[in-house]
């Protein structure tokens, strides 16, 4: 089954991501919250209260190039005209964030992840380093709002262990 056969069968990238083979890290169910951590970095997503998954992208559904860590997959809403998404690209990062926004932009823009249940689309990177100020940083600006207008993906840095709640997403 070729990329594109699989995503016109799929009613969502989670679908489509299971009939590529792809094991989801935390089963699709019904969340109160999520957390992920990778060498003591950890991210934590409050006040769910939904169905939701999270996929391993670093080395299992992406294996070269850029790529984040984790793909989180929320069901908004289910009704008669197909079920809608929010997706959560997460990377944990040491302190390199020009680093984790090229990584964050390869996953969004991979065409695996693009289907159209897809409603919102946000990044997360989270660092245990300092959260630099975009002004201070035009590069990390720029990306910013690269992912923003150009795949129409918000992006929130954040430190490690701080809170994310899914009102804010």
């Amino acid at each position: 089954m070729t990329l594109s056969t699989a995503r016109m069968t799929s009613n969502s990238t989670y679908e489509h991501l299971l009939k590529l083979g792809h094991e989801p890290e935390a089963p699709l169910q019904e969340r109160e919250s999520y957390s992920t951590r990778e060498r003591g970095v950890v991210y934590r997503l409050e006040h769910i209260d939904r169905e939701c998954a999270s996929f391993g992208i670093d080395g299992k559904i992406i294996t070269e190039g850029y790529r984040c860590d984790k793909l989180l997959l929320i069901r908004c809403a289910q009704d008669k005209a197909g079920d809608k998404w929010a997706q959560v690209f997460i990377e944990l990062k040491g302190s390199d964030i020009e680093h984790a926004l090229k990584q964050l932009e390869a996953s969004v823009s991979n065409p695996i992840f693009a289907h159209k249940t897809n409603i919102r689309r946000v990044g997360r990177i989270v660092t245990r380093g300092s959260i630099p100020g975009n002004k201070s940083n035009p590069k990390v600006a720029k990306a910013i709002e690269k992912l923003s207008k150009e795949y129409r993906c918000s992006v929130k840095i954040l430190k490690s262990k701080q809170p994310d709640s899914f009102a804010h997403l």
